[in-house]
């Protein structure tokens, strides 16, 4: 039965809710020396979705915290949450990254990492580089490119992602409500789950 309530609470997390935005934002603890504050950066603002990467990949233990699925422009985008392994970082710093197959890579710049330290990576057989604003008066980090044995390569932008304030309010009013409610009728495929699990578990 421990199994089954595991299975629908997976399931349900699994749920992509709705953002009005996802977008690609310069490293949150950088302060201010690490934001562009001339010329800006082409690769920041609302990412493409069609460049997002949504198959599985493996992740490294210890700094990986989860995923959360959003919807987004009509797509379901994995955000990846990792911190910073404390053996690189005593602080463990905190990030939120979109996988992406391509990028725009204009006033960007690829600065390479130590191979003993980029191996320790976030996505175990990928080795990481530094992915940098050039076209701006500082440099602005935005993310990382993860590299395999075999050249294969796809970039991780940091991300911040949100809903407009009338749709957080329409959201927050509609829990509220489900909460007052009793006797709400589950989805279709929940109650034909629930019911395949309860045969299963009278066998």
């Amino acid at each position: 039965m421990r199994e089954i309530l595991l299975l629908l609470g997976a399931l349900l997390a699994c749920h992509a809710e709705e953002a009005d935005y996802i977008q690609s934002v310069p490293n949150p603890h950088a302060g201010t020396d690490g934001v562009c504050t001339m010329g800006g950066c082409s690769q920041l603002g609302n990412i493409d979705v069609t460049m997002a990467i949504s198959s599985y990949v493996a992740v490294q233990q210890g700094t990986f915290m989860g995923i959360i699925r959003k919807r987004y422009q009509g797509t379901e985008v994995p955000i990846y949450q990792f911190k910073q392994p404390d053996r690189l970082n005593p602080d463990q710093l905190p990030f939120q990254i979109v996988r992406m197959k391509h990028i725009d890579t204009t006033d960007l710049v690829i600065i390479p990492v130590d191979p003993a330290m980029a191996s320790d990576s976030w996505f175990p057989g990928y080795s990481w580089d530094i992915l940098a604003c050039q076209g701006c008066s500082q440099w602005t980090h935005l993310g990382w490119r993860f590299t395999d044995s075999f050249g294969d390569s796809f970039y991780a932008l940091i991300v911040d992602y949100g809903q407009s304030r009338r749709r957080e309010a329409a959201s927050k009013k509609s829990r509220e409500a489900d909460i007052l409610r009793i006797g709400t009728r589950a989805p279709a495929w929940l109650v034909s789950l629930a019911s395949a699990a309860a045969a299963a578990a009278a066998l």
